[in-house]
């Protein structure tokens, strides 16, 4: 189960979402819907209220970027000072950031094609989607429409082809 996002299919009109993980600061809560990011949202507790209603069936994910990963963003929320007075509210912080970098990281990582014990790429049974349309090399990887309008043979394609 995901620690740093989650996605729930909306009924009807529906404009509350729960926050189901931990956040530093209420900007860093994203809302995609159908994949798509949008930002007509607040933050109310530990709920995420969208400005008009999700359609039945929309995909909402809500998810926690902290930031610190994105290359335009790599700051630290706290910056100690010589000489000063380290609060334990400060440091909860900077260890609260790097806990949450990790998580991101890790489910991100988690979620793409990991190394398996072989050395080959897992898919961890998951579908492999957008792959390109141009099949050239004997090793690329193929969509079922590429291999679906093959000719078998040089005959006329016919589905299945045997």
């Amino acid at each position: 189960m995901p620690i740093t996002y989650n996605i729930t299919t909306a009924t009807a009109s529906q404009t509350n979402f729960n926050i189901p993980f931990s956040y530093i600061d209420t900007t860093h809560i994203k809302v995609q819907i159908n994949g798509t990011e949008t930002s007509t949202f607040t933050v109310v507790g530990d709920n995420v209220v969208l400005n008009s209603g999700a359609t039945v069936g929309d995909q909402v994910k809500l998810y926690r970027q902290t930031p610190g990963r994105e290359a335009s963003a790599k700051i630290m929320l706290v910056d100690f000072q010589d000489g000063s007075v380290l609060s334990e509210a400060e440091l909860d912080k900077a260890c609260q950031q790097l806990l949450f970098l990790a998580q991101e990281a890790d489910e991100t990582g988690a979620s793409s094609l990991p190394v398996d014990w072989d050395g080959n790429y897992s898919a961890g049974a998951k579908r492999i989607k957008d792959l390109s349309t141009n099949v050239t090399a004997d090793q690329d990887a193929a969509t079922k429409a590429y291999v679906d309008g093959q000719t078998l043979y040089g005959g006329a394609v016919t589905l299945p082809q045997s």
